[in-house]
């Protein structure tokens, strides 16, 4: 859809994946905007955008801040490791987010619950407040449910449990764990080479 509306009006749509993830709700957004109040409207007579009022719990607050500051610091490693050789690197968005993504699609319980007290507002959307995790781990147990994962399936995992990450796929018939896990292992391989290539380096 929004491929078709840039060529009816000419204008061109870069984005960041390549597909869209399974995950897209509420923790996706917290974690990539600001934590800043919204804009519910603008001040024509003194030119300037009027703001609601933002508040938000401490802790919150705190995981929140440490998860987006490491993300900043992870772009400014890569950055002073391979300067300008960077553009040279054959990456892609998908790989370099896995961590991202696992956390989102398969994290364990306790590890979503560090954003326990997050209250989200949705007037256009849901039409109430909620909280951010419940709606997160009923997003999880929809991708369960929907990629037939047997734990989840079986209802032996319940939704607090359906985000682990050592769910196996019942529509193969082998005994690998899921896609994901492959991925995040590779991911961590690479590390440690990139590491201890590049740790006596200047």
């Amino acid at each position: 859809m929004a491929n078709t509306r840039g060529d009816v009006f000419g204008f061109k749509i870069n984005v960041f994946y390549g597909h869209k993830p399974s995950i897209t709700g509420v923790m996706r957004e917290h974690l990539m905007m600001d934590m800043a109040p919204s804009t519910v409207g603008y001040d024509f007579k003194n030119n300037g955008p009027i703001f609601e009022k933002y508040s938000i719990d401490y802790p919150t607050y705190i995981m929140t801040d440490i998860a987006q500051n490491a993300a900043i610091q992870f772009c400014s490693d890569m950055k002073s490791i391979f300067g300008k050789d960077l553009s040279k690197l054959y990456w892609r968005a998908e790989d370099m987010s896995i961590p991202f993504e696992h956390y989102l699609h398969s994290s364990p319980y306790l590890d979503r619950k560090i954003f326990g007290n997050l209250v989200f507002e949705d007037k256009l959307g849901e039409g109430k407040t909620f909280n951010a995790v419940n709606f997160w781990n009923e997003d999880i147990s929809r991708v369960c449910h929907e990629r037939n994962w047997a734990d989840c399936a079986a209802g032996s995992i319940g939704i607090c449990e359906c985000g682990q990450s050592n769910v196996k796929d019942v529509t193969t018939n082998d005994s690998e764990y899921t896609s994901i896990d492959y991925f995040i292992k590779k991911f961590l391989a690479l590390g440690c080479k990139l590491y201890k290539k590049f740790r006596n380096m200047q």
